[in-house]
């Protein structure tokens, strides 16, 4: 079994537990709301053997676990004070009391009697934490079981190895691991004075030790150096041969953002380093059938206009309707993106004139009254009409509805290395700076604004920013 399916075990068996504790703290407020004080304040409860107190225990066992997942109750390998805990399970109480109470009362407003959420929540969290102290004891009862544990053996017996067994051993690390020692072929005489007994002997006597003991996981702890020796790749055969699990931590690397995700690279497994780590591939595949969905709706509703809009332009100025211009895309790739001309058409000419009253800092060029945009630009500047023809490179997959902004490509030589990474998502219509001021934000400020929205990144994230949009547009804050 391994570390994550010993974690998922328990888990599911917390969950269970959880349930079962929803519907004792159930009954327990039920039948204290049958006692005489209560019947004469809030008058009658359902019997919790009734009809009505059976649904309310049916709800309490499915919704309590839900709340308590919700409350982040199921992280064990992060450490908590009891403080911390107890506030977790009241939390969690206070969650699915309304729940409870809410959706019982969609069934029916005679099974919730007036004072049930209160007593309810009472109950749960005490029974709650006093089981979740109980189960965390170190030498609780529950201890006792050996089906909980993994027995371990560590290779390696260095700094990094101890405090790998430090992990696993506290309430830091992964519950359930027994450490039967660490073997090493050249300990230090450091290692062999903290270790002592631990220290079982060179990495070849795995074999024997694995047949003389219940050996569950075998943990790689050794210099990474070590990686690919002879001791290694025996140690591992030994596991592969007795049906042994073995791991090997994904520290590799000292990453500050990036994070190890399970790869495979044309059928070999690999371990990929992602700073997008917590980006889901069906999160992803969502996102990209809400931009196909959203651009041909906004096709849909902006085409028939686009006539009228090309004639203003037109008529206010010579020139293309349309304005096409090179821009970087995902990872560096540049694109021919297409907007509707708002500038006069000697604007690339004029540029080098301006640049002594750019307003923006950074390489990005911004002026409030900037004398080559059109009168009509102004006003599709303004309410950002002039980016509806973008929706059709949203269809073609060279931008999102919402992403960090398409730079140019005389922009992009002038990034340091840490900006570059707000390359690393698709470009999108909007983003956070579209809702915090647009061309008021500066650029410094615009890139960690990007980069939040990339280290942030959920779908969820991605409706509010939609949501925000309209309004900032119609308001035409910070539009230039």
């Amino acid at each position: 079994m391994t570390f994550r399916q010993a974690r998922l075990l328990f888990q599911v068996r917390a969950a269970a537990s959880d349930g079962l504790l929803g519907v004792a703290a159930c009954i327990g407020a039920l039948e204290i709301h049958s006692s005489v004080l209560f019947r004469t304040i809030s008058g009658p409860a359902p019997d919790p053997f009734s009809v009505g107190g059976n649904v309310l225990c049916f709800m309490a066992f499915f919704l309590c676990p839900m709340a308590i997942f919700c409350v982040k109750g199921y992280d064990f390998y992060i450490a908590r004070s009891s403080a911390r805990l107890f506030l977790g399970g009241l939390a969690g109480a206070v969650l699915a009391a309304v729940a409870i109470v809410l959706m019982a009362s969609l069934v029916s407003q005679r099974i919730v009697p007036g004072f049930f959420g209160t007593i309810f929540v009472a109950f749960y969290s005490g029974l709650w934490f006093a089981g979740r102290v109980l189960y965390w004891q170190p030498r609780s009862p529950l201890d006792a079981w050996p089906e909980e544990f993994q027995n371990v053996v560590i290779l390696g017996s260095g700094r990094r190895a101890r405090g790998l067994a430090a992990q696993l051993q506290s309430k830091r690390g992964e519950r359930g691991c027994k450490l039967l020692g660490f073997l090493d072929d050249n300990p230090q005489p450091e290692d062999r004075r903290e270790l002592g007994e631990l220290l079982l002997g060179p990495v070849k006597t795995l074999d024997t030790i694995a047949s003389h003991r219940v050996v569950d996981q075998v943990i790689f702890a050794l210099p990474r150096r070590w990686l690919s020796s002879r001791s290694t790749q025996q140690a591992l055969e030994v596991c592969e041969a007795i049906g042994i699990d073995f791991t090997v931590p994904a520290d590799l690397f000292d990453t500050r953002l990036a994070r190890p995700l399970l790869d495979e690279l044309l059928g070999v497994p690999a371990v990929t380093f992602s700073t997008r780590h917590h980006h889901p591939s069906w999160a992803l595949t969502v996102k990209r059938g809400i931009d196909i969905l959203g651009a041909l709706v906004g096709l849909a509703l902006a085409v028939p206009f686009w006539p009228v809009i090309g004639i203003a332009i037109k008529l206010d100025s010579r020139g293309p309707v349309f304005f096409v211009q090179n821009r970087v895309g995902l990872r560096g790739r540049e694109f021919s993106f297409v907007k509707f001309r708002t500038m006069y058409t000697d604007a690339e000419e004029r540029l080098a004139e301006l640049r002594s009253q750019n307003e923006a800092t950074g390489p990005v060029f911004k002026m409030k009254r900037d004398p080559r945009v059109t009168r009509v630009g102004r006003l599709l500047r303004k309410l950002s009409i002039d980016e509806l023809p973008q929706f059709l490179q949203v269809l073609a997959g060279q931008m999102s509805l919402v992403g960090p902004r398409p730079p140019i490509p005389s922009e992009v030589g002038f990034y340091e290395t840490r900006q570059r990474r707000r390359l690393s998502m698709r470009p999108g219509l909007t983003c956070l700076w579209q809702v915090q001021g647009r061309s008021e934000v500066q650029f410094e400020e615009w890139v960690s604004l990007d980069l939040e929205y990339i280290d942030r990144w959920s779908l969820f994230l991605d409706a509010r920013i939609l949501l925000r949009t309209l309004p900032a547009v119609m308001g035409g804050r910070g539009a230039s």
